[in-house]
């Protein structure tokens, strides 16, 4: 989308308060529910008595989200606010560490946990994903290729998780 197109969309939304308040309301919320679902799961591997399972759904998501972020601030590529003269529905100043989002890995990464254990709160969590993808894109803070490789590297260390729980 370029940045006239992003305008007109985002002077639409603002011509509507309710829109603008909830764009915020749910860039929270979709973040919040990923964050709170984490620690329940660990919880749940922890009262079951999964080791394994407790020890692999810690540590592959923390050197996964490790390995995002030390990505992130090498290639440290530009928001869309810092290429275009757009005008912000989420307000954002951070400069550069764009690709690829960590609020959408982390969110699927999370989600794509809990599909291995309980598909229906782990659809519920993609769903949450894929709002909150959408809205960091239209918020204007993310390139679709920002939040598109955020979703597919956060499902990837997902199966990776899988993967070694199965052997």
């Amino acid at each position: 989308m370029n940045y006239n197109k992003y305008n007109k969309m985002a002077d639409a939304i603002r011509k509507h308060t309710f829109l603008v308040k909830l764009i915020h309301f749910l860039n929270i919320l979709f973040t919040a529910v990923g964050f709170l679902m984490y620690p329940l799961l660990l919880l749940k591997f922890l009262r079951e008595r999964k080791w394994k399972r407790l020890f692999l759904n810690l540590t592959i998501p923390a050197l996964a989200f490790f390995a995002v972020t030390i990505f992130r601030r090498k290639t440290n590529a530009k928001r869309p606010y810092q290429f275009y003269p757009i005008r912000l529905l989420i307000e954002k100043d951070k400069q550069g560490q764009s690709f690829p989002s960590r609020h959408t890995f982390s969110i699927m990464l999370i989600a794509g946990l809990w599909l291995i254990v309980c598909p229906p709160a782990g659809m519920v969590l993609l769903l949450c994903g894929a709002g909150l993808a959408a809205i960091r894109v239209i918020g204007g803070v993310h390139f679709f290729k920002d939040v598109f490789c955020g979703t597919g590297l956060g499902l990837f260390a997902a199966f990776l998780v899988y993967a070694l729980c199965a052997i």
